[in-house]
């Protein structure tokens, strides 16, 4: 039974993980979470479908808390974003699990997603459930970003290919 776990729980990180980068979220970490009007950052409803929407509220704190669970080290924590999973324009929160540390080259490959979806669903031509559907599958499954040299900290090691930071 152990061993299955470390077998399974290695060909997940290995997924979420290219070449000692984060790439995608963990889906044992970041599984995504909607906000609902319990929420302490629920402002309102909104859309045709009357979906509930948080206002962002991700202190350093809670940042440093993802940082830490993804294994990004401090050094390189300048070259990453934290993301929600599910967009608080979709219907997102802002709790742990709806937040991954996203890379800045893995966010440029899917640069106006996001917005193009908030527009659609706010002219309802598309629904939450259908952006949440599109918004998942391009975060699951990235496009293939170009390398960088930052990668996660494993048993105090860093990791990734070397490259320098400032060539475009």
């Amino acid at each position: 039974m152990l061993k299955t776990f470390i077998a399974l729980t290695a060909i997940s990180f290995t997924l979420t993980v290219q070449a000692g980068q984060v790439v995608k979220p963990d889906p044992h970490i970041t599984y995504g979470e909607l906000c609902n009007p319990q929420d302490r950052d629920f402002l309102d409803h909104r859309y045709s479908e009357q979906i509930a929407y948080c206002v962002r509220n991700v202190g350093m704190e809670q940042k440093a808390r993802i940082y830490k669970a993804y294994g990004i080290p401090e050094h390189c924590r300048k070259y990453y974003t934290i993301d929600h999973f599910i967009p608080l324009a979709l219907g997102g929160s802002n709790h742990d699990v709806n937040l991954w540390p996203e890379h800045r080259y893995v966010k440029a490959t899917r640069r106006f997603l996001e917005q193009n979806l908030f527009d659609q669903m706010r002219r309802g031509e598309i629904t939450q459930t259908a952006a949440m559907e599109i918004i998942v599958d391009a975060k699951m499954n990235p496009q293939e970003p170009k390398p960088w040299k930052c990668g996660v900290a494993s048993n105090n090691l860093e990791f990734g290919p070397a490259v320098d930071e400032d060539q475009d």
